[in-house]
């Protein structure tokens, strides 16, 4: 089995580093099944030096892409994925860490379940320091996951449960690539999409196989403080929802309502 790590950045240096160095170790003993693929989206602080250095010591396979301009997340992951040639993506934010031992608890998974398309990975609670702050899903998303992750899931069109972080299998990326409209959000939509129309096998692993950093300036804590963002970036989800009911195949009812929600979305904007 290969795998390709694929992380997307911008002007994150000051946790990218950090990020890296716990890939680094994750690859130990994994290097002729691994691949990194960076995709820098014209950053504008140090990024550049901290990947410059991270290819020079690395003793795998490392692969920099660089966007000239911003394109925003959804660009850059798409970026990685499309040049990425394992079979297996594993979807990594800049600022977060993997565990060391990941590698080889996702090869017992692959091999034990080939047909699931995304393994959802379990991942520790880490501050702008790297201390342990926690366990993601049981202090930030509190519903089971592994009993919502059903074909055609409602609890999934109701709220996003899942992290980026996840190990998703890279035909399926491809032909369901993250929509680029979106800033935010971009996440929930792949879920729905996999979900609901192609219909993928979901598998949750609740080992921790990675750390999901907490900072005050994170963009979801920012789009909580700008309402009207976060309410535009609902409208385009929801809104894609509806134009996709009749190959998604949802009810009547959750139509009409799902078009109302976004009538009170659109009325709060006024």
């Amino acid at each position: 089995m290969k795998y390709s790590i694929v992380i997307p950045t911008y002007n994150m240096s000051p946790f990218l580093a950090a990020s890296l160095q716990s890939v680094s170790k994750a690859v130990k003993g994994h290097e002729a099944v691994l691949e990194v693929v960076i995709v820098d989206d014209a950053s504008t602080d140090d990024t550049s030096k901290v990947l410059a250095a991270f290819q020079r010591g690395s003793g795998f396979a490392v692969h920099v892409l660089t966007h000239t301009v911003n394109r925003g997340s959804s660009a850059a992951k798409n970026t990685g994925i499309r040049h990425a040639q394992g079979d297996y993506v594993l979807l990594l934010d800049a600022d977060n860490i993997v565990g060391e031992n990941i590698f080889d608890r996702l090869d017992e998974e692959a091999v034990a379940n080939p047909e699931t398309d995304v393994f959802v990975l379990g991942m520790s609670l880490i501050d702008g320091h790297g201390a342990p702050a926690g366990v993601f899903y049981r202090d930030v998303v509190q519903v089971d996951v592994a009993a919502n992750l059903l074909p055609k899931s409602i609890p999934l069109l109701q709220d996003n449960f899942m992290d980026n972080f996840s190990l998703v299998r890279r035909s399926v990326l491809l032909d369901n690539p993250f929509d680029e409209n979106f800033d935010y959000l971009e996440d929930w939509d792949l879920w729905i999409r996999l979900n609901w129309i192609r219909q993928a096998r979901f598998q949750f692993i609740p080992d921790l196989l990675g750390g999901y950093r907490i900072m005050d300036d994170s963009k979801t804590r920012q789009l909580k403080k700008n309402d009207a963002k976060n309410k535009r970036q609902l409208i385009r989800l929801y809104s894609k929802m509806l134009l996709s009911s009749e190959p998604m195949g949802l009810s009547p009812h959750w139509v009409q309502q799902v078009t109302q929600h976004v009538r009170q979305l659109c009325s709060s904007l006024i």
